[in-house]
């Protein structure tokens, strides 16, 4: 199930981007054409989370699906999406993957990066289960800056908000342009929220 068949009506948010009317990024954002294609596999628990920022990736990059896996009506079909899956990098924290670098770049051939995206628990076990996605090169990004992410809890040490993860990848595979695209983006939804916190001290910001 794609994300763009999901369509979501949250009373006084943006359908598009989730966040509140007021606050709505969706004019801001112009699509980047990035040059290594990305697909993120979004659990379906995701979708409803107005803080998650997949759609937002989905939004800034020409060259990115977003889909759903988890519904038991409309099941992803994982080997029909990657028929080709070892030439797929799947982007996680696993001890067995290898770190994201130039060297790597260099020396390994890849067609498309694949992005997990929930909580840390859901991430995990969609790697250990789903059997086209162990068929792919695990990668893991080397370390960094701790997540400018205050909307979320990181429960493990080295966890970023999804697009925070992939400005990183993008960086590393095909140059500083899409990262910085993405981490302005990023960037001003925190802005954004965090003034509507100063605004509103009262509010519940955790979904803003």
């Amino acid at each position: 199930m794609n994300l763009t068949d999901c369509v979501l009506a949250y009373p006084g948010r943006c359908p598009t981007c989730l966040m509140k009317q007021h606050l709505c990024l969706c004019g801001s954002i112009r699509p980047f054409a990035n040059r290594t294609p990305v697909t993120i596999i979004m659990h379906r628990r995701e979708v409803y989370k107005p803080s998650g920022t997949s759609r937002l990736v989905g939004m800034a990059l020409d060259n990115c699906q977003v889909y759903l896996r988890g519904h038991v009506k409309k099941p992803l079909d994982l080997e029909a999406l990657f028929p080709d899956p070892e030439s797929c990098l799947f982007l996680n924290l696993s001890d067995r993957a290898q770190v994201l670098n130039r060297e790597f770049v260099e020396n390994n051939a890849f067609t498309r990066l694949v992005v997990p995206d929930g909580s840390w628990r859901q991430a995990r076990k969609m790697g250990r289960r789903e059997p086209t996605l162990k068929r792919m090169q695990w990668v893991r990004l080397p370390p960094g800056p701790s997540s400018r992410y205050f909307l979320r809890k990181q429960p493990v040490s080295g966890g970023l908000a999804t697009i925070e993860a992939i400005a990183i990848a993008l960086g590393i595979l095909d140059g500083p342009a899409g990262r910085d695209h993405l981490n302005a983006i990023f960037s001003r939804m925190v802005a954004r929220t965090l003034t509507n916190k100063l605004e509103n001290p009262s509010a519940d910001y955790s979904t803003c």
